[in-house]
């Protein structure tokens, strides 16, 4: 299963380590250990995820308030991480990028 990610979602993945291991030694390193096991979890299932929209689905990040939204598009064998997005922080941010993944 190939793995496509919109420019941005990685922007956001690094920000959030960055400020994650400002707040704590070691976390940020945990998180994005804790994200590349969401997305690997994706590679397999990639319907496991709950459905937000009619395409876009989420799965939770372990251990931390963070969601791997994504799209997976049966008929390429792909999924696109669309973001890398706070469970508690501005929903549906991301819906600009579906013109874009």
């Amino acid at each position: 299963m190939k793995v496509v990610y919109h420019p941005e979602s990685v922007q956001e993945l690094e920000q959030a380590a960055l400020w994650i291991e400002n707040q704590r030694s070691g976390w940020g390193f945990r998180f994005t250990n804790a994200v590349i096991a969401s997305v690997d979890r994706l590679r397999e299932y990639p319907e496991a995820g709950a459905l937000l929209e009619r395409h876009v689905r989420k799965t939770t990040v372990r251990s931390f308030p963070f969601q791997v939204v994504y799209v997976y598009r049966e008929e390429l064998s792909e999924v696109v991480i669309l973001a890398i997005a706070h469970s508690r922080r501005r929903p549906g941010y991301w819906a600009g990028r579906l013109s874009n993944p």
